[in-house]
């Protein structure tokens, strides 16, 4: 298996000169590169192609730098002519101007640098050049996985084919549990069913830079949690009823590792979130490198109770009474009111008469209070009538007339201050004003009529009356004769 940390920087450099530099061990003509492999031990860097010039070390002649930085984990670096007419005789570099080292060969370093890397050799033909970084023998850092969750645990700095695994805990019971124990610079760890706390395990082989020596070992310890499990607050769909149009989500999580990191299907990356309708879902994740876990749940919007109390409107008192036209998906009650309710108020379309105090006060506000449904709780709806009161007039006059015709009768009602009147009449001819409370009427034919009166308050509230009038000829008695 091929290391996993390998990696080739492919980023080829410019040649750039530079007129100064900390660590240049070269003058101003030598061509110069800055390497930085900081960020991973085993990995290699290529130039561009480049001829050599100056001098460097106080002495070397055609020349070439370069400035390496390396990571803290490299053992040792190595420069190689990657491509490019091979120059002649023995070829070897410097790092900071120590002792030589064949090109090809590895140079144990101290610290990161950065180092100065030369080669100098007579010509100046044009080269690739490679730097690798060799790592130490290190093995992945300690970790917590989970039960169920396999884990990847991976060495670095030792020849492939040398490398050997165990697991050092509680004897051998565990070794099982390594997956690949020989010549694998990664292997897979299979957490056990039953797993203790924690299991050590020690990977041990030959140095590649053998700078440490020609043996080492090193140790990562496995720890092991619970498997993790996930929930979203409220647990079950959940329904948004009327007037209300957002909800807070909840994701909770139990077990694993703690801390929890949270990815909702919103892009929300908080524990809690505030949602319209829609279906929502989330992954948990912990402080493993395990698969996530993730729940759902499903935002809806009410559709099975509405309440509509009806229109507001006007009326006056002699239309009583106020046919109701409430609605409610789950039937309702009627509350308020001190008039009379016909059936009763739990009929929403009932007959409503208003009180006496209620047409005084010239309105009523009636609610209608639609039954809970499963999901949500009762709905109320109110209703506003605005009420006038009406005139209630008795017309008063003769109705029957016999006799001659052109009697003049009177008929009259009772007068309320601004109040208006207006009367009619199907016969007869009025000998007085018809915009009164009081009328006069001259009969001059015999028949029936119908006699009329409008009657209208300041508020619009009008009333219509009417009388029949019958006029006829007196009765003729006949003479009572004796025998």
């Amino acid at each position: 298996m091929k290391a996993p940390y390998l990696f080739i920087i492919l980023n080829i450099l410019l040649f750039k000169s530079v007129n100064t530099f900390a660590q240049s061990q070269c003058n101003s003509s030598t061509p110069k590169f800055t390497v930085n492999l900081s960020t991973k031990a085993d990995s290699i860097w290529l130039s561009s192609s480049v001829g050599r010039a100056g001098a460097c070390c106080s002495g070397g002649t055609n020349c070439v730098e370069f400035i390496v930085t390396l990571s803290p984990n490299a053992e040792a670096v190595v420069l190689e002519i990657a491509s490019g007419a091979q120059p002649s005789g023995s070829l070897s570099y410097t790092v900071n101007c120590g002792t030589p080292t064949a090109i090809g060969q590895k140079f144990c370093v101290t610290g990161q640098g950065p180092h100065s890397i030369t080669f100098c050799k007579s010509g100046g033909n044009d080269n690739v050049y490679r730097i690798r970084s060799i790592p130490k023998p290190l093995v992945t850092a300690n970790f917590t996985t989970r039960v169920g969750c396999n884990s990847k645990i991976s060495a670095q700095g030792f020849q492939e084919s040398t490398i050997q695994w165990k697991a050092i805990t509680n004897g051998t019971a565990y070794q099982s549990t390594i997956q690949c124990a020989l010549a694998c610079d990664t292997t897979i760890i299979v957490t056990p069913n039953n797993p203790p706390a924690y299991i050590d395990y020690e990977v041990s082989g030959t140095p590649q830079g053998a700078c440490s020596g020609v043996f080492a070992r090193d140790t990562v310890r496995v720890s092991f949690v619970g498997s993790i499990s996930s929930s979203i607050s409220p647990s079950s769909n959940v329904t948004l009823c009327k007037g209300i149009t957002t909800t807070t989500l909840v994701a909770n999580a139990v077990g694993g590792n703690p801390p929890y990191s949270y990815l909702w299907s919103n892009g929300a990356t908080t524990q809690s979130i505030v949602v319209g309708a829609g279906t929502y879902s989330v992954n948990i994740s912990d402080a493993t490198s395990c698969p996530n876990t993730s729940s759902n749940v499903l935002v809806s919007i009410d559709t099975d109770n509405t309440v509509n109390a009806g229109v507001d409107n006007t009326y006056c008192a002699h239309t009583f009474p106020i046919v109701l036209n409430g609605s409610s998906t789950q039937g309702g009650t009627w509350l308020g009111g001190e008039g009379t309710f016909s059936p009763n108020r739990t009929t929403l379309n009932a007959n409503y008469t208003p009180s006496n105090n209620e047409v005084q006060s010239g309105n009523v506000q009636l609610i209608l209070s639609g039954n809970a449904c499963m999901h949500c709780p009762a709905l109320n709806d109110t209703v506003a009538y605005t009420l006038k009161s009406s005139p209630s007039p008795t017309i008063v006059g003769n109705t029957n007339i016999c006799g001659a015709l052109n009697q003049i009768e009177n008929y009259e009602v009772n007068s309320i201050v601004g109040d208006s009147y207006t009367w009619t009449c199907t016969g007869g001819v009025f000998t007085s004003a018809t915009n009164q409370n009081t009328v006069s009427i001259k009969w001059d034919a015999y028949g029936t009529y119908t006699l009329q009166l409008i009657q209208t308050r300041p508020n619009a509230c009008e009333v219509t009356k009417t009388k029949s009038i019958s006029v006829s000829v007196t009765p003729h008695t006949p003479a009572i004769h004796r025998d």
